[in-house]
């Protein structure tokens, strides 16, 4: 019984210890923020006219800042035996910590987008974490063979539409012009059904057949798929399309060696920390705007603009789209992103993407971001479930990481669901698992 005692103090002393590197790293990472906002942002873009960063520091702010984010990181996962690691820390890495350092920075930023997100948080992680019995869920026969031919057939499909339309003949690669052929490359290829297949193929079914080719270590698809990715970026402008290789073998390797997610942070505050030296050292203003501004700040902003919205006009109740044939509304038959975007900036046609949090406001208020979160635990425990059926955790890991930091930051959940690929990439990590269970992985 001693050694019993023993052992379960150990080990509690062990989980302690490793919980306090875990915080330890949100608050690097959130110093490496408040570093690339004073020197930089607040510098470049403190009066920009759609997202401003402006530094009104005060002390009371920059210590309740990093409190909302120490309120998270005590009870987040951060392991890697499951997904919740990593749709958490893309939480905190995208919006959470941004968030914490505007206000902290910002005195005239107010609290309330935080304790949402904070909200939405915990309402997630606490949905995910039930107790229930473990299900044993039932594996479509041939599944794993289903999986690739659907990756196969789509890219091929994705190929030859960008031949007959002739985008592939009038690629760019220079990263400062994507914005002059978005709009021309979007309109040419996302007809019809053809804009939720392009899109899968770009977000789930690649990453995915690049992480089969990781977990079989066939260099073939390796190649072929990174090369995909150049090919992506190239017909579509879309600038992820060329980081989505790194953050795969980053969650390939951080999972075959079972890294907590205390690493990733502690690499982004890295990452945040050179970047912002080289953005200053060397007057590297288009790299600034992509990495420091609109990867890691834009989505945060925009989420306050949301709410900070929404806080002062009446709330959708669903009449933009589910229900506007219930009843009328200023909203019915409006796409939201851009009415907002010209209610802010009128006459600039402009889509203001928002997030779980700025979208689940938007529709009901406090309630709507609490029923956006119960969805997304949901989501997180069913992944988990496939997970526990034998589904090794780097491959959801590797497939879902962008849509659902698509979900917490730029969609709608409804389109993040849909468009943006979580539920076909659900659909993919079940077929999956046939494979597995046929050769008695678990």
């Amino acid at each position: 019984m001693t050694n019993v005692t023993a052992y379960r103090s150990t080990a509690s002393k062990q989980l302690l210890g490793k919980r306090g590197q875990f915080v330890l790293s949100c608050v690097f990472y959130k110093i490496s923020l408040d570093i690339a906002y004073t020197l930089y942002l607040s510098d470049a873009f403190g009066s920009h006219f759609l997202t401003p960063f402006p530094f009104k520091f005060a002390v009371g702010n920059y210590i309740e800042s990093h409190a909302w984010l120490l309120l998270a990181s005590i009870i987040l996962p951060f392991t890697t035996k499951n997904l919740s690691g990593i749709f958490f820390g893309s939480v905190i890495l995208f919006l959470l910590a941004p968030l914490t350092t505007m206000y902290g920075l910002n005195s005239d930023q107010p609290r309330y987008s935080i304790a949402l997100t904070v909200l939405a948080i915990y309402l997630s992680y606490l949905v995910s974490s039930i107790r229930t019995p473990r299900l044993k869920i039932p594996h479509l026969r041939n599944g794993y063979q289903i999986a690739i031919t659907l990756c196969c057939l789509n890219i091929f499909l994705f190929i030859v539409v960008t031949a007959a339309t002739g985008a592939m003949f009038r690629m760019n690669f220079e990263i400062s012009r994507v914005y002059e052929f978005r709009d021309e490359f979007s309109e040419t290829l996302d007809v019809g059904v053809f804009a939720y297949l392009n899109l899968w193929t770009q977000k789930i079914f690649t990453p995915f057949l690049l992480a089969v080719g990781l977990h079989k270590k066939n260099w073939v698809i390796i190649i072929f798929c990174i090369g995909m990715q150049v090919f992506y970026f190239g017909v579509t402008q879309h600038r992820q399309h060329l980081f989505v290789p790194l953050l795969i073998l980053f969650a390939w390797h951080t999972y075959n060696k079972q890294w907590p997610f205390t690493y990733g942070l502690v690499v982004a505050s890295l990452f945040v920390f050179v970047s912002t030296s080289l953005i200053l050292a060397l007057n590297l203003e288009v790299i600034g705007a992509l990495i420091v501004r609109r990867a890691l700040f834009v989505p945060a902003s925009v989420t306050e603009g949301w709410v900070h919205y929404f806080s002062e006009n009446p709330y959708v109740y669903f009449s933009d789209n589910i229900l506007s044939s219930f009843f009328a509304t200023q909203y019915t038959n409006q796409a939201l992103p851009f009415y907002v975007g010209d209610k802010i900036l009128p006459g600039l046609n402009l889509a203001y993407n928002t997030g779980l949090v700025g979208a689940g406001f938007a529709q009901l208020g406090v309630l709507g971001v609490m029923i956006y979160a119960i969805i997304m635990g949901v989501y997180l425990r069913t992944i988990n479930s496939l997970i526990w059926n034998g589904v090794p955790a780097f491959i959801p890991a590797a497939i879902l990481f962008l849509p659902v930091r698509t979900a917490w930051t730029a969609s709608d959940l409804s389109s993040a669901l849909l468009s943006h690929g979580l539920i076909v990439g659900l659909m993919l990590v079940w077929l999956y698992g046939s494979h597995m269970q046929k050769n008695g992985a678990r």
